[in-house]
Parts: C-alpha cells; structure tokens; sequence
C-alpha cells in the first residue's frame, strides 16, 4: 500500500510542482553547491535538434501513459526559440551551472533510477526557464546525449542533428508553453492558495513557544472547495513539496530552536539531523535561544530570534532579539542573509533612514549604523514589507522596536507581492480588516482581522457582498505564508496532492 500511495505522491507532486511555476513562485534554483560558470560567447548553450529516447524511471509516476507520452519527442533548441514537442517557449532563458554529480543525485534521487551514476565528478546542469511560466533541467553527459529532468522525471535525450528546421516553430501544430496547464482558458476560473499560518503559546513553565498550521483553500466558478488544514507548514519548491518544523532541542539548562526541512516524500531526510548544543555559542552559557518563523517562501525564510543566556563563570547576562533572513537550502544552518546580498549595496541607505527616523520618534541616542543582517519580513496592509529591529535598555530591561524598511521586497524572496484593490476599499467593506490577500485572478480575497480569515469572491475588482467562508483564527494566529497556483490543472493537483499527504500523515 505505501508503494501505491509513494506513487501517487510522485504524480500528484510532479503535476503540483508544475502549478508552482504556473502560479508565478519559481523562486531560484539554489539546491546544490555550485559555480558559475562564465558566458564564453552569446551562443545558447544547446542547439540543434535532440530526440527523447526513453523514460529513465517509469516508477516515478503512477499514470504511466502521462510520463511516457515524452518519449519520442523532438526537441529543438535555436538561437531564439526552443520547441519541446509541439510546445513553444518563446523567451528561453538559459542558467549553466557546475555541480558535484554525488549532492545531485541525493536531491534528485526521486526522480532518477535508484542504481543511476554519472561518469564524471562535476556535472553541466542547465536550467531552462521562460519568463518564470516553464521549467526544466538538462544534464549534459556528453556532446550527444542529455539527461532530461521534467515534471519530476527523468529522460535520455540523443542528439539527432547539429541543424534545427526553422519552419517547426512557426507550424499550425505548435503551442505555446502556458497551454501546458491550459492557463489561457481556465485559469480565470480556477484559483488556489497554500496558507501559512503561526499563533504564539506557552508551556507549562511559562516558555514562550510557536506552533504552525497550512491551510489549503482551492476555488473554482466562484465555489470554495472545503478547506483543508495541517498542522505543520507545508511550502512548494521546485523540487517538490517541503515541510518546515521549528524543533527545540533541550539538554540540562539549555535550550535552542531549529528549523528543519524536510521533503515530503521523506527522501531529503534533514530529520535525521540531530541538533546539538556544542557549538561556540554556548560554550560556558546557560539559557535559551528561541525562533519563530514570520515568513516562509520557495526559496528563503524569515524569522525572529530571541536570545537570552547567562555565563556560567562569571553570571553576566546576554540579552538580544533580532530579525534575520535565511536561505531554505542553508537550513538547519542559521547562517544570516545581508540586506545588500539580497537587494543591493544601495539597500543600507533606507534601512539607515528607517533606523534613524525611529531613533528620534524614541528620542533615544544609539552609536553605530544598522546591523546588516537584523531585518526581515512582515505584513503590512495587503503587502510583505521590510522591517529592521534594534534593542535597547530601558529601565533595566530590553526592548526593541521595528521600524520599516523604504524598499520593495526583492523578487527573488517574495515573487508576487501585488494588491489589486485599493486598501481603502477593503476597509470600507470589512472595517476591522488588518491585512487582505488578494489572488493573481483578481477573483479570491482573504481578508485577515483579528479573530478570523473571511474568504471573499471578487467580481470587478470589488468584493463580493457576502463572504464565501469565515476561518476561525487562535488568538494572535497571523499569515507567514501565501502561495498561489492558477488554472483547472493545477488547483485540482495541488488539491489531490495536499489531500494525499494528509491522508499520509494521519
């Protein structure tokens, strides 16, 4: 029965997978160590024409004839175009990138035959993309021969001819690379979204805690599907679909959080990591050092970390709260992002001004600039903002205050950050509205108060009288997630797939 149901899970996953490009999430491809390597001319880096050959793992997918309808195919790569089968990228984008053979087959290991090895140390990756709508990966193995990664499976690709006729990219039968998913017709009608979610408690020692819930909410022709929930945060990648845990590790008088990914095939096994409290940080310190998730996207996460630890020789007191940015694939690591990795070295001047501005609203006196990696994300009337934190002693205690960051959230962290209806018109409609989210489609909004989740239909860029769903929230509980996937194809497979791991983990 598990073989059936890891079956299932690999179809529903590679078609799921697809729905996040669909939806507009591809976040970057960071999955292995890499290196770049250096354009030599403007040349594609494929060209010709190649054939798939054959489907290197037909256990990969539990419908068969979907997998096995690639083989066969021509694909033509030219200098402008690219046409894989009969369908049509016209605006290809190439990434080339080395990687070490042995960490790509462990993370690709669901999509490649269990006894598959490369003949080389260091592989030629390239990463085909169009304008964010489409992707795909080529091994080169050789001058004539291609591994094909697409949809989650794997295929053998031969070259056929050095020459590519012209003339099949303008043929009757070609189609363009969204009909895939059939977006053009239905995705109008069809809208779905992962939402994430963290409410606050507390122990029975009065230790501040978190806990995490999704909930997957599918629309189509203006009717909400039921709602489904888990109670961890379930998150799409390119690879697939993850979870993501804050697991608290404790040992004598210590204590530290740790947030582990893990995919949900449980063939990327980080919950075999074991954290420990051995490194330098605590060397001769006792106390805590607590995170919480404030944002989860494909490929970074932001949090809160709250440190408070006493040494153990001479009793001083270490006391600290701030904002950091990680990327997924450092994960369990906690290595923090700078803002000017991200966004640029002119990022530092508005997290200055913001940082000041707030210092004089405080009228406190503060030495130094702003702390490169204390920032982060939260949500702030229908959009993710950028906020910086700082920390000082007020009578004895610590206290910290946020402050906004004047700069849009980098695409590469936070893909879709619109709000296709004037935040005044949200108020106007619910008045105790403290944040919305509106979908791509314009046709779905969830607008958050603070006791519950109220799921408008939208028609016209209005919300409709009355509500679809009311979504009871736990007190405190707020958004740290919003993924969206478009079209009938997808919605219902990211449906099936969410259903599937729920009937998995109970």
């Amino acid at each position: 029965m598990k073989k059936v149901w890891g079956a299932i899970f690999l179809l529903l996953l590679l078609v799921g997978f697809l729905g996040l490009q669909a939806g507009g999430f591809i976040g970057r491809n960071a999955d292995f160590t890499l290196r770049l390597v250096p354009p030599q001319n403007r040349q594609p880096p494929l060209q010709g024409t190649w054939q798939i050959v054959s489907l290197l793992k037909e256990s990969t997918a539990a419908n068969q004839e979907l997998a096995q309808n690639w083989v066969g195919k021509n694909l033509y790569f030219a200098e402008s175009n690219v046409l894989l089968g009969e369908y049509l990228l016209p605006h290809p984008r190439y990434r080339v990138k080395r990687v070490e053979a042995k960490t790509y087959l462990l993370s690709q290991q669901h999509a490649l035959p269990e006894e598959f090895r490369f003949g080389n140390p260091e592989i030629e990756v390239i990463t085909l993309s169009d304008n964010h709508l489409f992707w795909c990966e080529l091994l080169r193995e050789d001058d004539d021969k291609l591994l094909l990664t697409l949809f989650n499976n794997s295929y053998l690709v031969k070259k056929i001819s050095d020459d590519v006729d012209a003339t099949v990219f303008s043929s009757s039968e070609t189609t363009d690379i969204l009909e895939i998913g059939n977006l053009t017709e239905t995705a109008s009608r069809h809208t779905g979204v992962l939402l994430g979610l963290r409410a606050s408690d507390q122990d029975r020692q009065g230790r501040q805690g978190e806990h995490y819930r999704t909930l997957w909410l599918a629309l189509e022709d203006q009717k909400l599907a039921p709602v489904l929930a888990t109670n961890v945060i379930v998150f799409p990648r390119k690879s697939g679909f993850y979870e993501l845990e804050v697991v608290r590790k404790k040992e004598e008088k210590k204590e530290e959080d740790f947030l582990i990914v893990e995919h949900i095939l449980g063939e990327e096994k980080q919950k075999d990591f074991e954290p420990s409290l051995a490194s330098s940080s605590w060397e001769e310190k006792e106390g805590y050092i607590h995170r919480r998730i404030h944002y989860i996207g494909n490929d970074y996460v932001s949090i809160e970390e709250t440190v408070k630890q006493t040494s153990v020789s001479d009793g001083s007191i270490k006391e600290e709260s701030k904002l950091h940015i990680f990327t997924v694939d450092s994960l369990p690591g906690m290595k923090a992002v700078k803002i000017t990795d991200l966004a640029g070295p002119g990022a530092l001047t508005p997290m200055e001004q913001g940082k000041q501005n707030l210092l004089e609203q405080l009228q406190v006196k503060q030495a130094g600039s702003a702390d490169e990696e204390n920032f982060g994300l939260a949500r702030k009337k229908g959009y993710w903002i950028l906020k910086g934190r700082l920390s000082y002693p007020q009578n004895n205690v610590l206290v910290t205050a946020d402050y906004d960051i004047d700069l849009l959230a980098p695409s590469q962290v936070v893909f879709y950050n619109q709000l296709n209806i004037p935040w005044s018109r949200v108020k106007n409609h619910v008045p105790n509205a403290i944040d919305v989210l509106i979908s791509p489609n314009k046709d779905l909004a969830l607008v958050v108060t603070n006791k519950e989740i109220i799921v408008y239909g939208m028609y016209q860029g209005n919300l409709e009288e009355h509500p679809l769903e009311r979504i009871p929230l736990q007190e405190g509980e707020e958004v740290i997630m919003a993924e969206w996937a478009l079209g009938q194809y997808y919605v219902g497979n990211w449906s099936l797939t969410f259903q599937t791991y729920l009937a998995q983990v109970k």
